[in-house]
């Protein structure tokens, strides 16, 4: 198990109300103002350990001789070797945000 931060920005909605001492609250204009806020959040993630899949097999060798000598089989020689693979698993994040777009829209009125 891993522990793994993830932050997105979200835009959130303040509504900003100007007093000035002196005036009258009942004439007061709102004004909506949205500002990114950034959340995050740690998840715990399952990681795939790859167990490596070992065999044993013969690799063949050309052996170049002179033709007046004969090949002759020999002792078994083993070597120990380890070759390492490496596996890429892909991991999807996407990060879509809703966009407000605004424009002027003109009726006729009768």
């Amino acid at each position: 198990m891993v522990e793994e931060l993830r932050c997105k920005k979200e835009p959130v909605e303040l509504l900003n109300l100007p007093h000035k001492e002196g005036k009258p609250q009942y004439a007061v204009k709102e004004r909506c103002e949205k500002w990114p806020v950034q959340k995050c959040d740690v998840r715990t993630q399952n990681i795939k350990k790859v167990h490596p899949d070992t065999e044993c097999k013969k690799i063949p060798r050309k052996v170049c001789v002179p033709n007046n000598c004969l090949t002759v089989p020999g002792e078994e020689i083993c070597h120990e070797e380890s070759r390492t693979q490496i596996q890429h698993l892909p991991e999807e994040e996407c990060d879509l945000q809703p966009q407000e777009h605004c424009r002027m829209e003109a009726s006729l009125v009768p």
